[in-house]
């Protein structure tokens, strides 16, 4: 199966984005539905022209955490994908047989499903930068949309959703606390991770389900049923690299490479791939010598060898890039395959370049099924609707609403009118949902996590999935 992302095309100013939200707004309200759409601190001068669709819009990959540009708030977020302290326990998925495992999505003896999403929609910066993220959302949310309409033609459950601008901590706060007495059964977001901390917390105390479809991390949750991530979490990713690693090379033909001897990130890789292979030490200093044949020890004649760098953060994007480079120049004709991180796709131009013309494994959540029966509909009623072409983070809000709201029919003890045929088929990911301990030996739930993931490779910027 060939699977593409598309990258998203530079806006035309703040108001086509702006305008893009109010469409998606006006035209959800103005419909014949019955549920109820609420949403807060909405901007109101706004005189744009409608943005124009991008017949061929460039490539632009998926990521699975949060960027690192936070307008809203002054404080550095935290990483989301810091390991874990070496004291601290390892993740394990805990045995549903040891104790009764709550559902996620499990409801009783409700009669409509109330939904509430925190997104950043807005901020108060207008670089394309804070334009960008700002997209970002109101694509998700329209992606939502597309599922609610067309579940509203099926039947089931009678949706009610709110949905908020979330602007910062204080305001999830203040509107956490408005709907204490009329609790939502689902919370998607927010975005921003200590907002997205306080809200898993007040789920946890409400028995209300929390979801986070953009950050992934062991920190967010302790002992919590009712908090659910639906990427798979770095732990996950590394496991699946170390599995696809064991099953198609030998011992000796794998390296890890390592910037320093005490490189958390390397360790963190062995511990949860349950591998054992040479690890090389090679220095950024290294990479930038003079010294032409760097690698030319460690390249094999009649097999391919293999490099892992298990390497996820901002900082490690220079040494990515030139140890790249040094693989393009000093391999010639022999085979060599390099295991990297998602977050790779998020770097400079220059690493997906190489991502495209090296031999370059990557472990990714989600990746658009372009062989899907149902793509092309989907596209030209996106366009239809909003005049542009629908991009990554469309598919994600739709996959998500789709699950949702297929998975709380299924589950509710008040069966609703709804043709509970068979779950739907998502257009990139799939809902493989299990419970995580981060101390597997107290058998308790810390949270719930989606763990599906595949290994890619990219050719002619586009995504193959390898077995």
């Amino acid at each position: 199966m060939i699977s593409a992302q598309s990258h998203r095309p530079p806006l035309n100013g703040n108001s086509n984005l702006k305008y893009l939200f109010l469409i998606l707004l006006f035209s959800w309200g103005c419909s014949s539905t019955k549920k109820a759409v609420i949403v807060k601190n909405p901007n109101k001068e706004i005189k744009p022209a409608p943005p124009k669709p991008d017949a061929n819009p460039p490539v632009k990959m998926d990521t699975i955490v949060s960027k690192e540009s936070k307008p809203i708030d002054p404080k550095p977020p935290l990483d989301p994908q810091v390991p874990l302290p070496k004291e601290q326990p390892v993740e394990k998925p805990i045995n549903p047989e040891a104790q009764e495992v709550a559902r996620p999505f499990e409801t009783k003896d409700i009669k409509k499903f109330k939904l509430l999403l925190f997104a950043p929609f807005t901020f108060e910066s207008t670089d394309s930068s804070s334009n960008n993220e700002a997209l970002r959302f109101i694509q998700f949310y329209a992606g939502m949309q597309m599922a609610i309409q067309e579940y509203e033609k099926q039947g089931g459950l009678p949706l009610h959703v709110e949905v908020v601008d979330e602007h910062s901590k204080t305001k999830v706060e203040e509107v956490l606390h408005q709907v204490q007495f009329d609790k939502p059964n689902c919370i998607i977001g927010p975005y921003e991770i200590e907002s997205l901390k306080y809200t898993v917390e007040w789920a946890k105390k409400n028995k209300s389900l929390a979801i986070s479809p953009w950050i992934s991390s062991s920190s967010i949750a302790t002992e919590n049923p009712y908090y659910l991530q639906i990427k798979a979490g770095l732990n996950t990713h590394f496991q699946i690299m170390g599995e696809h690693i064991r099953k198609h090379f030998a011992d000796d033909q794998v390296y890890i490479i390592s910037k320093t001897k005490e490189d958390s990130r390397t360790k963190h890789f062995i511990r949860e791939s349950g591998t054992n292979y040479k690890e090389i030490v090679i220095s950024e200093e290294d990479l930038l010598s003079e010294s032409p044949m760097l690698l030319e020890e460690y390249f094999l004649k009649d097999r391919p060898i293999v490099f892992v760098l298990p390497l996820t953060l901002s900082k490690d994007e220079n040494y990515i890039y030139h140890f790249l480079r040094r693989v393009a120049a000093e391999k010639l004709d022999r085979d060599v395959i390099i295991y990297g991180t998602y977050r790779w796709l998020d770097f400079k131009p220059e690493i997906l370049d190489y991502i495209n013309s090296l031999t370059v494994r990557i472990c990714l959540s989600n990746i658009l099924d372009i062989e899907h029966p149902a793509l092309r509909s989907f596209k030209l009623k996106y366009f239809e609707k909003y005049r542009e072409l629908p991009r990554n983070d469309v598919f994600e809000g739709y996959d998500l609403m789709k699950f949702i709201l297929f998975t709380i029919n299924k589950y509710n003890s008040v069966k609703a009118s709804f043709p509970l045929i068979e779950e739907p088929k998502y257009f990139q990911t799939h809902f493989n949902l299990e419970p995580i301990s981060k101390d597997h030996t107290q058998n308790k739930i810390d949270y719930f996590e989606n763990k599906y993931a595949r290994i890619v490779e990219m050719h002619g910027y586009k995504f193959k999935i390898l077995d």
